[in-house]
C-alpha cells in the first residue's frame, strides 16, 4: 500500500461505485421516475451534503487537535509568554528539568516567540532521550549537528543524566526518526 499513489484510491474507487450504481439501482431508478415519483431538490440535496461534510469535520478535526505531534506522549508542559512551547516529558523527569530544558531552548532559538515548539524527554534505563523536530535536510548538516552536541552536553547538566539526541521529522506518509 506505501507504493501505490494514495491520489490513485479516489481515481478507482468512484468510477467502481458509478458502474455498481448502474447495475444495481439504474432500472429501479428509471421505473420511479417514470411512475411519477418526484425528484428532490438540490437545494436539499446540497444541505444535506453540506451537512455532512460540516459533522465529518467536527468529528475528525477537534480530536486531531488533541493528539501530540510526532507521537509523542507524557505530561505535557507549557511554557513561553503565551504558552505555545510544549515539553513532553514521563513522570522520572522532574519539572524542573523539563523547565530548564525549555528555558535553554527559549535562549538558543529553538523556541522562537509567534511560532510554536515541542520537544520530549523521556527516561530510558539509565540515559535521558530527547526527541526534536528538525527537519531532515538539517540531519547531515556539520552546523546543525555541531549545535546539537551543545544541546545534548547543556542538557545532561539539567537532567544530570547520559543524554542522547532523536532528530524527528514528518511528511503526510510517515514520522522519521534518527539517533544521533
Amino acid at each position: 500500500m506505501e507504493t501505490i499513489p494514495r491520489a490513485l484510491f479516489p481515481g478507482v474507487y468512484v468510477p467502481l461505485i458509478a458502474l455498481t450504481r448502474s447495475r444495481l439501482q439504474e432500472t429501479v431508478i428509471r421505473e420511479k421516475l417514470e411512475s411519477g415519483a418526484g425528484v428532490a431538490s438540490a437545494w436539499s440535496i446540497t444541505g444535506f451534503s453540506l451537512s455532512g461534510l460540516v459533522l465529518t469535520l467536527l468529528a475528525f478535526i477537534p480530536p486531531s487537535l488533541l493528539i501530540p505531534p510526532f507521537g509523542f506522549s507524557g505530561q505535557r508542559l507549557q511554557f513561553g509568554q503565551d504558552g505555545s512551547h510544549v515539553v513532553y516529558c514521563d513522570e522520572k523527569i522532574p519539572p524542573e528539568a523539563a523547565g530548564k530544558v525549555a528555558q535553554f531552548f527559549l535562549s538558543e532559538g529553538y523556541f522562537e516567540a509567534g511560532s510554536p515548539g515541542v520537544v520530549e524527554l523521556k527516561l530510558k534505563g539509565e540515559r535521558c532521550v530527547v526527541s526534536m523536530p528538525v527537519f531532515r535536510t538539517y540531519w547531515t548538516d556539520s552546523e546543525t549537528l555541531g549545535w546539537l552536541a551543545g544541546v545534548r552536553i547543556e542538557i545532561e547538566g539539567f537532567v544530570d543524566r547520559e543524554t542522547h539526541i532523536i532528530l524527528v521529522d514528518e511528511d503526510l506518509r510517515r514520522t522519521y526518526r534518527k539517533e544521533l
